[in-house]
């Protein structure tokens, strides 16, 4: 399925969601959580997050699959907090 990766996030009152005056894409947020990790990262996980960071970085149209969806939902999750989960969630349901 694809995802528009350059989707803007939103502030609770529908304003576009900013981050040091540019504005958040459901890219950057993605890329920022596939590159964090934690100790029980193995190389093989570092290695997956790193080639999907390279896809989505390309922004526009990008085709995931649910296994990619998965874990971009679970990476998001554990970096962000309700305000851009939410939307992120809702972004990566939804094909466009």
């Amino acid at each position: 399925m694809k995802t528009n990766m350059d989707q803007i996030l939103k502030t609770l009152d529908g304003d576009s969601l900013k981050d040091n005056g540019k504005l958040l894409k459901l890219k950057d947020i993605c890329i920022n959580a596939l590159m964090s990790m934690d100790e029980n990262t193995t190389p093989e996980e570092k290695i997956n997050q790193y080639e999907l960071a390279l896809k989505v970085n390309k922004g526009g149209e990008v085709e995931l699959s649910s296994e990619n969806r998965v874990l971009l939902k679970k990476l998001v999750g554990k970096l962000y907090g309700p305000l851009v989960y939410g939307q992120a969630n809702g972004m990566l349901e939804n094909d466009d």
